[in-house]
């Protein structure tokens, strides 16, 4: 039992020494604001405060985990032990810089609660943040000062013991277009035909005739492809099925198409599935609770996993909706441009509310590749894909992170801008599984 004393015991608090210690470094903990009980204690016992204090270890605090809202923080950051670090603190602490601080601001999403210039879809984008600014971007960071504290903890008091989280990986899917040319209607199929044409893409009318007259399967329908892979290699993918009404960016099959319907209840059979709340819910909430009720008549199953389509997330609003609606797992952390870490950590972890300063029951799952980052913004050869992959791989796997990947299923469809992009991704399905 580590015993750990602290001034007060905030929310805050509360929520990081539980992520820190119990989630991350899985160790038996105790907090209390009483000096005298933490006194008595004869085992393992470290203090955090912000004024110095005789102690086996005495960890520097830094004012947030006191605070409540939000506000500019200054904030520097510094190399520290191979990675970075910021929330510098006083020299005779034990590590020079408030871990549980830093940790907070970065699982918290902090940062994304200040002012901030929304993208095109209204998303907070990697440019802005910290992570990306200072170059951490890539690095598990907050997963790397748990390890540094274990290794600090493990030195001082050698009979303490840890059982911290195994390495996992678990490949997700995003549902986005179930078919590129069959069951979507008259008016979309001559549409289709009529773009094809004016645009001179023969290519396209030509497989989108083949289709049609069943000379050729259609080439977004990979689902059997995913499933032998899944079989192949024992893998518990996560499938997110987009569902909403037609819309500018919401494009796929009407969830009236009996064949789509079929589809979902195949897949739940053998898969966990997942709503993909529209780009249209962001405007009408009510459309999300349609959405998940949709796919739970189809599957006969509750739906408790969501991913926001076009990761469209504002904070803190899109998650307490989300748990409103009864969902408790959540994967839209992480960015359409960059892969990375963009809470600073590859560990599932509970949102914690700023707003309302409370600890949630919604944990999120945040992923770190993605097939989009490498197609349409680092401009990859397929041939590219697993050597720019592998780093990110290898740092989840260091840290016995779970790796998350999210692909689509037109990114297996080996036709257009995805030629050759099967063979990269079953390689870096083995690497991740080596």
């Amino acid at each position: 039992m580590l015993f750990i004393y602290t001034t007060k015991i905030t929310e805050r608090v509360r929520y990081t020494f539980d992520l820190v210690f119990h989630q991350l470094l899985g160790v038996d903990s105790k907090l209390t604001d009483s000096l005298e009980e933490w006194q008595e204690h004869l085992g393992a016992k470290i203090a955090y405060t912000q004024k110095s204090m005789e102690a086996p270890l005495w960890i520097a605090a830094h004012a947030l985990l006191f605070e409540r809202g939000t506000k500019e923080q200054d904030i520097k950051v510094f190399p520290y032990a191979g990675t970075k670090a910021f929330f510098a603190v006083h020299q005779e602490s034990a590590l020079p810089f408030d871990l549980f601080a830093a940790t907070f601001y970065l699982v918290s999403r902090y940062e994304e609660y200040l002012p901030y210039i929304k993208d095109d879809h209204g998303r907070f984008s990697a440019e802005q943040s910290l992570a990306f600014k200072e170059d951490f971007l890539d690095q598990p960071v907050v997963n790397y000062w748990a390890m540094a504290l274990q290794e600090l903890l493990h030195d001082t008091f050698p009979n303490l013991t840890f059982s911290p989280p195994q390495y996992r990986f678990v490949p997700t899917y995003d549902i986005d277009i179930a078919w590129a040319y069959q069951h979507k209607g008259l008016l979309r199929t001559l549409g289709g035909f009529a773009k094809g044409l004016l645009t001179l893409n023969l290519k396209d009318v030509v497989q989108r005739t083949a289709t049609l007259l069943h000379l050729s399967q259609d080439p977004y329908y990979t689902f059997d492809y995913l499933k032998q892979l899944q079989r192949d290699f024992e893998l518990e993918p996560i499938y997110f099925f987009l569902v909403g009404q037609y819309d500018q960016y919401d494009k796929n099959i009407s969830i009236h198409e009996p064949a789509y319907q079929r589809l979902i209840k195949h897949v739940s059979d053998y898969a966990a599935v997942g709503v993909h709340p529209s780009y249209g819910s962001n405007k009408d909430k009510g459309q999300v609770a349609q959405e998940k009720e949709s796919i739970e008549e189809i599957t006969k199953r509750p739906i408790t996993r969501s991913r926001q389509h076009y990761l469209k997330l504002q904070l803190p609003g899109t998650y307490q909706h989300l748990i409103d609606l009864d969902i408790e797992h959540d994967y839209t952390l992480g960015y359409t441009s960059h892969a990375g870490f963009r809470a600073g950590i590859c560990t599932p972890f509970y949102f914690y509310n700023l707003h309302l300063e409370n600890k949630t029951h919604l944990m999120l799952h945040p992923f770190a590749l993605m097939d989009s980052v490498y197609q349409y913004y680092n401009k990859n050869k397929p041939r590219e894909v697993l050597e720019a992959a592998k780093p990110i791989i290898d740092r989840v796997k260091e840290v016995n992170g779970t790796l998350y990947t999210l692909w689509h299923n037109n990114s297996f469809s080996e036709t257009f801008e995805w030629k050759g992009w099967r063979k990269p991704y079953e390689q870096i399905v083995q690497y991740a599984l080596q």
